[in-house]
């Protein structure tokens, strides 16, 4: 039995360590910690967070999107994208607003 305290059912976490391969669409707040090259999907207004172990090859839509890790390909976001320290960004770039902090490495390829 899972317990609802410590595991909420909402919520996503792609392990450290797991590799993934394909398009995946998330509809909850989801964490991503391992490696994924795809397309990630995220809708109903779920928030991503791409966490400072994670490794992404594809492109990323969604509504907020925090970004930690490595990141190449597109991000699309109907919100904010926000881009913290140690993160590594390489691709094209849509959304509302965005925020690049101190360490962070982003380079837009296109706006």
């Amino acid at each position: 039995m899972i317990n609802d305290q410590l595991y909420p059912q909402d919520l996503t976490v792609i392990s450290k360590g797991v590799k993934l391969i394909g398009n995946i669409q998330l509809d909850v707040t989801s964490n991503l910690c391992g490696t994924f090259n795809g397309n990630i999907n995220v809708v109903n207004n779920a928030k991503i967070t791409i966490e400072d172990s994670a490794n992404v090859t594809g492109n990323i839509s969604g509504h907020q999107i925090d970004i930690f890790g490595v990141c190449k390909g597109e991000i699309s976001s109907d919100s904010i994208v926000i881009f913290h320290e140690n993160s590594h960004f390489t691709g094209a770039l849509k959304c509302k607003d965005f925020i690049i902090k101190p360490g962070a490495i982003v380079n837009i390829t296109k706006m």
